[in-house]
């Protein structure tokens, strides 16, 4: 397991790159590509924070955890609860108000490779311990 830390600090710092750079440009044309309405100064400026702002400062934690060995098991937790929760709300999102669109189980397969794949990489704790020797 140890070898595949970084592997998966880098697949989240790629994933969330695009997905908040996009944001940051584009915001109310990715909205529309996901079936949102983002109009008002205020719903953009919600939008790019959320979607934009924060998923950059994901890929700043991927990066600087495959640069600094110490942080690789604070930011494999974040992003495990990070990715948890967007499972919760999709999932009661799905129970409230339906399934939703083909890509909303797309990014639900994503989030639960990746919350999976974290969560064994914080139960195999020797992949840590060894990456810091």
């Amino acid at each position: 397991m140890k070898k595949t830390v970084v592997p998966y600090l880098l697949a989240n710092a790629a994933l969330f790159a695009v997905l908040g750079l996009v944001t940051l440009v584009a915001p109310t044309a990715f909205a529309r590509a996901l079936e949102m309405t983002v109009e008002s100064a205020t719903a953009v400026a919600d939008f790019r924070a959320v979607y934009g702002g924060v998923c950059i400062w994901v890929t700043a934690l991927s990066v600087l955890a495959v640069r600094r060995e110490a942080l690789r098991p604070g930011a494999v937790l974040a992003l495990v609860l990070l990715l948890d929760g967007a499972i919760f709300g999709r999932l009661l999102s799905w129970a409230t108000h339906g399934p939703g669109s083909v890509l909303v189980f797309a990014q639900l397969g994503l989030e639960v490779v990746g919350a999976t794949w974290g969560v064994l990489l914080l139960r195999s704790r020797a992949s840590f311990i060894q990456s810091e020797r």
